[in-house]
């Protein structure tokens, strides 16, 4: 039974994978796993989150938990929070969840994967839509109208968010981004008008992908992609992400296999950041090729 402790419980992520983990009769329960304790800024909300999902432990310090978790899932909503807590159980080999977005800034973001490098930790994040059955089955599908040369992903969000910014949700569009058309963006434009970002992202050769963070729309994600051999569109099914996304943690706490690569995870970050100064300046931004 591995043994998971989670840290931040202001999103209802915490509430999700906790019940996933403590609860018999919840709906796509995951098995081999228990959340033991936890760790939140709001005594009361971390008290209800407790009683909720059947956490026996709320600790006063992340660092009790240190020799009791046999993992850990950074959870807070700003992604600007995340460092300062996972370091500790990262240097303490315990392997990590960090939640999406991983950092607001690439240097936060560089600073967890070295120290994750460094003692040889499994370390990962992501957005569980990557996981979602649906998901995964329509990007697949993408494969027959390839090479990619051009697309959208879509999805809600808010420029003005409390928590971080565009990034906070905006991070779902950009990980569907990377599902769907790969790595190597090396150009961002913005424009932000009427609650709405839309970037431009061009990658070193093809595609060209416009990235759209909608602050006026129902709760959908979209990806439309164009290639030499065709077109596809859809408005993505995210029915099952947690389950599917907790069961990708769970793999590699139990193997040490990663399921994104560091540098996968490091250009998300970088991204959202180029599109951040993107907005601020008016003009271009680079993404640099060297992450690490």
């Amino acid at each position: 039974m591995i043994r998971i402790g989670i840290v931040g419980c202001d999103s209802s992520h915490a509430e999700c994978f906790s019940q996933l983990c403590n609860v018999k009769d919840f709906p796509g329960r995951v098995r081999g796993a228990r959340v033991v304790s936890i760790y939140g800024h709001d005594p009361e909300r971390t008290a209800q989150v407790a009683e909720k999902t059947q956490i026996p432990r709320i600790v006063e310090d992340p660092a009790e938990m240190l020799g009791e978790v046999d993992a850990v899932m950074v959870l807070f909503r700003h992604g600007g929070l995340h460092r300062e807590h996972v370091l500790s159980f990262l240097e303490a080999g315990i392997p990590a969840f960090v939640d999406k977005p991983f950092a607001t800034t690439l240097s936060d973001a560089r600073e967890m994967i070295r120290a994750a490098r460094r003692r040889g930790t499994p370390l990962t994040s992501f957005s569980c839509l990557r996981y979602a059955p649906a998901i995964v089955r329509f990007i697949k599908g993408l494969k027959k109208i390839g090479p990619l040369t051009a697309g959208v992903s879509a999805g809600p969000g808010d420029v003005k968010s409390e928590h971080g910014g565009f990034i906070f949700y905006g991070v779902h569009a950009i990980e569907l981004m990377q599902e769907a058309f790969g790595t190597g963006v090396r150009r961002v434009s913005a424009v932000h008008h009427a609650g709405n970002l839309v970037a431009t992202l061009q990658y070193e050769g093809a595609p060209v992908v416009s990235l759209q963070v909608l602050h006026n729309i129902p709760y959908f994600f979209h990806v439309a992609a164009y290639g030499k051999k065709g077109a596809d569109g859809s408005v993505l099914d995210s029915e099952g992400l947690y389950p599917a996304g907790l069961r990708v943690f769970l793999k590699m706490v139990r193997t040490g296999c990663e399921p994104i690569p560091h540098e996968h995870i490091l250009e998300v970050v970088a991204v959202g950041e180029a599109v951040e100064k993107a907005l601020k300046t008016g003009r271009p931004v680079s993404v640099p090729e060297e992450l690490l």
